[in-house]
């Protein structure tokens, strides 16, 4: 095969998007709902989606859950599923003070190829379809955090023209945007390691303490552009999906991965874990629990549980009168977990034990920024 035709072959994939890596963006297919599928409220929390968090200050709130597109969606976007926010409790008078959003994070190791902070910084562009019953002005915003740097921001408007219909919005970020240097600067690294390097927020309201200049990089998050608070009316909806962010001031077709490949990127951050096997205590009404978490995490998660367990100490099948757990941090590991699991009775003191979820009952690990 001649040169020419591999590079022929490798351009006609990249336009199929068929070379992976492009996509900085964990789930922006919307496929993992670890969480919940139902609708749940998202206020200041990851509610439904993964990776995707409600953020919010004020008396409003809406809700996230999993919507299964339709056939002529799916052509419309190339995408399967989406997330569905409702409003479930209207803010129709946004204070000063106030503001609405929705929330991706990144670590800052993730993004150090922007070289931000210095004259070779990167521009990057940000693509994904969008659907609401409400029309208008809203904002992307980028929020370039401290992690031990200084914090600036750049709001940029787009428009949903039509209502109820999947439009796809391209939006690039320039380092220079508004021709300040303040990215370019030194004060404009992200800072790295695993910590929350930069956010992006969908932006449903801010209150004028938040307002800034568009396409302009400052300290401010909104625009002072009158925005058409989406907030306003319990029941309005807003829809999003394909989202991708690359590198470069061009954007190019949505890289597809499997649901394994984005369930494991996920799980990173956030996992339930259905059983494990420990011991019981001298005392038989709790016993000693060792995890393996399904993938290295990014930091020593915070330990819950959302219902009682059962357990089989060879006997019988045995379950917590109520949920009940502590967590161990074992020298820092990231890899596993140690816990006591509380609140049983009947277990027989010293006897290996095999926990096993309950329907909808599990253990969850969480290390999300």
């Amino acid at each position: 095969m001649s040169k020419a035709r591999q590079l022929a072959d490798l351009g006609n994939a990249y336009s199929d998007g068929g070379i992976s890596g492009s996509n900085l963006i964990i789930n922006g297919s919307m496929q993992c709902f670890q969480r919940a599928t139902a609708a749940t409220t998202m206020t200041n929390t990851y509610g439904a989606v993964d990776r995707f968090r409600g953020f919010s200050n004020g008396g409003g709130a809406f809700t996230g859950e999993k919507y299964d597109m339709t056939t002529s969606e799916i052509a419309a976007t190339g995408q399967y599923q989406a997330l569905k926010m409702l409003v479930s409790t209207a803010d129709t008078s946004i204070a000063a003070s106030e503001y609405y959003s929705l929330n991706y994070r990144f670590e800052g190791d993730d993004l150090q190829q922007l070289k931000y902070g210095s004259s070779s910084a990167q521009s990057f562009t940000v693509s994904f379809w969008v659907k609401s019953d409400t029309t208008g002005t809203y904002f992307l915003t980028v929020d370039k955090l401290a992690n031990g740097q200084t914090a600036y921001r750049i709001p940029i408007e787009y428009t949903i023209s039509s209502a109820d219909t999947w439009e796809q919005k391209i939006i690039t970020v320039s380092p220079t945007a508004g021709s300040t240097s303040l990215i370019t600067s030194s004060a404009g690294a992200i800072g790295g390691g695993t910590g929350h390097g930069l956010s992006l927020y969908w932006g449903f309201a801010w209150g004028t303490d938040y307002h800034g200049t568009n396409n302009t990089w400052s300290t401010s998050y909104g625009t002072n552009a009158t925005a058409n608070n989406w907030m306003g009316t319990v029941g309005n909806d807003f829809y999003l999906t394909g989202v991708q962010l690359e590198i470069g001031d061009t954007s190019t077709p949505f890289e597809h991965r499997s649901y394994a490949d984005q369930l494991q990127a996920c799980q990173r951050y956030y996992s339930q874990i259905a059983q494990g096997a420990g011991v019981c205590t001298t005392t038989g009404t709790n016993l000693y629990l060792s995890v393996k978490l399904p993938v290295r995490v990014r930091a020593v998660p915070s330990v819950s549980q959302t219902g009682a367990m059962t357990v089989n100490d060879g006997s019988a099948n045995l379950t917590q009168s109520s949920a009940s757990i502590n967590s161990y941090n074992e020298g820092g590991t990231l890899d596993s977990l140690f816990v006591s699991l509380n609140n049983f009775s009947g277990l027989t003191a010293n006897r290996p034990v095999v926990v096993r979820q309950n329907t909808g009952k599990s253990i969850t690990a969480d290390a999300e920024l």
